[in-house]
């Protein structure tokens, strides 16, 4: 319990992202805001950049090892992977395509680098932001 209690926001965005995964294309094209080719990429980069960055966050205190920083990110990695593995399993009207995942992964290393450059606990903001 107090693994969900901690990690609420992380769980919510995960939900989402499976159900935005699986939803059928024809009904994101009534929502879709972004008409321009390839803007479902840049929807992976910043789903998978909101997700890790909130990971972080949610954890930020248990991140005074390396090693939990790995953690946080082989979770969205896999959770990314298992997605596009299981959407034409799951569906009739979806395909895994290995260039969505490499934009989970942009997303989740823009999460990782902004976390660790601005964000980093073991520095503080005002650290990170003024230092030269």
């Amino acid at each position: 319990m107090k693994f969900i209690r901690n990690n609420i926001l992380s769980i919510l965005m995960a939900l989402a992202i499976i159900a935005a995964s699986f939803i059928n294309p024809s009904e994101l094209d009534k929502i879709r805001v972004l008409k321009l080719p390839g803007a479902d990429k840049i929807i992976h980069s910043l789903m998978y950049f909101a997700f890790t960055f909130t990971l972080f966050f949610e954890n930020r205190k248990n991140l005074n090892r390396k090693r939990n920083y790995l953690y946080l990110v082989i979770i969205p990695v896999i959770f990314g992977l298992v997605i596009e593995i299981l959407q034409p399993v799951l569906t009739k009207t979806r395909s895994g395509e290995i260039y969505d995942e490499l934009f989970n992964l942009g997303g989740i290393l823009l999460a990782v680098l902004l976390w660790y450059a601005i964000i980093r606990p073991d520095k503080g903001l005002k650290d990170n932001v003024l230092r030269n």
